[in-house]
């Protein structure tokens, strides 16, 4: 796969590279041309920093009649809130955006803190556990034998995970949990493992909010559904995966996922286009596994094979994310 020709930041992960975050050249051109295609002048930045210069200069195309709007995608570093960064810069300049707001977005990087308000508001989530790297547990720690997945805090598209990061909770495991966190210098949620169909439900945040149909994705290279299979880090790094429609899911159970995506989406404020990923338990139904404020739209992600099965194109699926901006903020605008 063609990865971005971009320097990565000096505090990029060795072994798990951020580049599985950042589009391609193909999928930059494919977001220029869609915003393009509908009529939408759209200019392309590569780190953050580049834009806020432009922006201090006067440099960027904002007119009386020109509304400017910041559709950011990648973010550069590893600091657990960098995501909330450009909304959070756009809200204080008055400028629109196309993503989450910076609360949803910061709050999106600290996987545990997501979990504990999921549980208060009654959304199921797999029992999760909090390890801290240099101090151990806080709080309680899964019990022996107990089959979970360690996953970084602050982390997405699989970045700190590998065959190792499933096993069965023992006497070992704190050994493995302070080196990998003390590898990626964050802390884990350590959450238990769901076998059962995975499924990417995307939200347009609309005032009244809407969830898409669910897509199922698995990996390529499987020989067969597999309800234990789980993508790991290379499985993403190497594109190892594909969507189809949840053929084997109850109809009831799929209106029960929408309806959690929606509830989701709502509790955590989310702005544009998010996506709410789960399992399906075979004794306790849907739970909620993880959640993008910030998911990829373009070719080769679940929520663009679900507009292609409705009978859309890319270009579509930009105009639903621009709509949302408009029907949530700004009302009608000219351009």
């Amino acid at each position: 796969m063609q990865r971005r020709r971009v320097e990565l930041p000096q505090d990029d992960y060795s072994g798990f590279s951020l580049q599985t975050e950042y589009f391609n050249d193909l999928e930059v051109d494919e977001v220029i041309n869609s915003f393009r295609s509908i009529g939408i002048y759209s200019q392309h930045y590569f780190d953050e920093n580049s834009f806020f210069n432009d922006f201090i200069r006067g440099e960027l195309p904002i007119s009386p009649r020109r509304r400017l709007f910041v559709y950011a995608s990648g973010h550069t570093g590893t600091d657990r809130a960098r995501k909330a960064l450009i909304p959070l810069f756009c809200s204080l300049n008055s400028i629109g955006t196309l993503n989450s707001p910076a609360y949803a977005e910061a709050i999106n990087r600290h996987k545990y803190h997501q979990y504990l308000i999921a549980a208060e508001a009654g959304l199921p989530m797999p029992e999760s556990w909090y390890f801290r790297v240099g101090e151990g547990w806080l709080g309680e720690r899964p019990p022996p034998g107990e089959r979970v997945l360690a996953k970084p805090i602050g982390e997405c598209a699989s970045v700190g995970l590998d065959k190792n990061s499933l096993f069965e909770f023992g006497e070992a495991s704190d050994v493995f949990l302070e080196r990998r966190a003390s590898e990626l210098n964050q802390d884990f949620i350590v959450q238990e493992f769901v076998p059962g169909a995975e499924l990417e439900t995307a939200i347009l945040n609309l005032p009244d909010r809407f969830a898409l149909l669910p897509v199922a994705i698995r990996r390529k290279s499987a020989h067969r559904p597999d309800e234990e299979d789980w993508l790991d880090y290379q499985a993403i790094y190497n594109e190892d995966y594909s969507f189809a429609d949840p053929d084997g899911v109850e109809a009831q159970i799929i209106e029960q996922v929408r309806a959690l995506a929606v509830k989701a989406a709502r509790y955590f404020e989310h702005g544009g286009i998010s996506r709410i990923d789960m399992r399906i338990c075979r004794r306790r139904g849907p739970l909620i596994t993880d959640i993008s404020t910030t998911p990829h739209l373009v070719g080769h992600s679940s929520i663009n094979y679900r507009f292609r099965t409705m009978g859309f194109q890319t270009p579509e699926l930009f105009s639903a994310l621009l709509a949302t901006a408009l029907d949530n903020n700004y009302g009608q605008l000219v351009f």
